[in-house]
């Protein structure tokens, strides 16, 4: 999977914006939290499946990188949506 950003006016694929480098991704989802854009999960073909990884892309080095978080099981063609944490804050596991 590619990572692309708007210049001007013009798309321009990242030569090292590959999430996963040499293998094919599906399935993850994005968000934007605080104008930093995370990736989600996904699936790695052939071999290593659904992910629980969370991802972070680096502005400046203009490169996904991991973060010490996790999802708290492995998903792909899920969904995520940012929300106001002290309304939910109750449905959380510790």
């Amino acid at each position: 999977m590619t990572t692309e950003i708007l210049e001007g006016k013009n798309w321009k694929v990242l030569p090292n914006g590959n999430i996963v480098s040499g293998t094919a991704m599906y399935g993850l989802q994005l968000a934007t939290i605080d104008n930093n854009v995370f990736s989600f999960g996904g699936f790695i073909k052939p071999n290593a499946g659904d992910i629980s990884s969370i991802l972070k892309f680096n502005i400046d080095e203009r490169k996904w990188q991991n973060t010490t978080y996790h999802m708290s099981r492995p998903r792909y063609f899920h969904a995520v949506s940012v929300v106001d944490f002290k309304y939910y804050s109750k449905a959380c596991l510790e």
